[in-house]
Order: structure tokens, then sequence, then C-alpha cells
């Protein structure tokens, strides 16, 4: 699916409207892993895993963040996601 394709455009107005009509936030994220799970994939089921890394890491990184008091540690964690994501 590109960008500027007719299947995209339908595909965003549907999100985009799903995301605005689910009044809770926490399905809203859900929402928007599922579609860019269902984006990617449609090009290349490899970019899915990626995503999937992507998330799983992240989270758990900010899980770490949230539990950790010390500055340096913190910053430390930050860096490695930022490392991670751009690696």
């Amino acid at each position: 699916m590109l960008f500027c394709s007719w299947s995209y455009l339908v595909f965003f107005l549907v999100v985009f409207s799903l995301y605005w009509a689910i009044p809770r936030d926490r399905f809203r994220v859900y929402l928007l892993l599922a579609a860019s799970y269902f984006f990617y994939s449609s090009w290349n089921s490899w970019l899915a895993l990626l995503i999937f890394a992507s998330a799983t890491l992240d989270y758990f990184l900010a899980l770490g963040i949230s539990n950790i008091a010390n500055p340096r540690g913190r910053k430390f964690l930050v860096a490695a996601s930022v490392f991670a994501n751009l690696g």
C-alpha cells in the first residue's frame, strides 16, 4: 500500500474515523498499533516483525525508565531506546 494510492486513502480514513470514535485512550493506542502492523505488513511482512520488535523493546525500556529514580539510569535507557530505534 503506497501513500499515494486510493487504498491508503481509504485505510487512513477508516483508521482516522475509528480513532476519534473510540472514547478511551488505551483502545486508541491498540488501534494505532494494529493499524501500523497492517500497514507495514501490507507492503512487506518482515516489516511487521520489525515494528513488533521495536514496540516491545520500547515498552520494556519505558517500564524501566518509569521505575528508575536515578537520572543517569533514565538517560541511559533513553539513549538505548534511541540507539536501538535508529540502528
